[in-house]
């Protein structure tokens, strides 16, 4: 297992702060090899604020698995404070997501995510393959995160 970190998490690239009401984007990809398609490994990808709760989301993926019968699989979510799974409960917003199979978008298509509330310390959202690829190919993974202040 391997824990992957964005420009974001890395302290490079702010989360956006929110002045009003409106909701805020952020944006954050990967470009990961094909090593680093396989089981267990952790995509660290945004932090959410302190006092923000997160309304939407979507991840985008290129082809990861070139195989003919590709396997890969991954789950979105907030990560646990160690940063090797997902947390229980409503931050876990999806599983057995195969986009990575053949590239595209997966949304959000559950409640689990706005149930979440807003964060009291600092969370890491995150993407984590539950199934490595039958053939790893590299390419971009990415998740946006629309988030409101509390």
């Amino acid at each position: 297992m391997a824990n992957i970190q964005s420009q974001n998490v890395k302290g490079l690239v702010p989360s956006p702060l929110a002045t009003g009401q409106e909701a805020v984007c952020i944006r954050q990809s990967l470009t990961l090899t094909a090593a680093q398609v396989s089981t267990s490994n952790v995509l660290e990808i945004a932090d959410i604020p302190v006092g923000y709760s997160v309304v939407d989301w979507t991840v985008d993926t290129d082809d990861l698995d070139s195989n003919g019968t590709p396997t890969a699989a991954f789950k979105v979510g907030i990560l646990n404070s160690g940063k090797t799974d997902l947390d229980t409960g409503n931050n876990i917003w999806a599983t057995a997501q195969t986009t990575a199979q053949a590239g595209g978008v997966a949304r959000m298509a559950n409640q689990n995510a706005i149930r979440c509330g807003s964060s009291t310390s600092k969370r890491t959202a995150g993407i984590i393959f539950t199934t490595g690829a039958a053939t790893a190919a590299g390419g971009e993974i990415g998740l946006t995160l629309y988030l409101k202040a509390d």
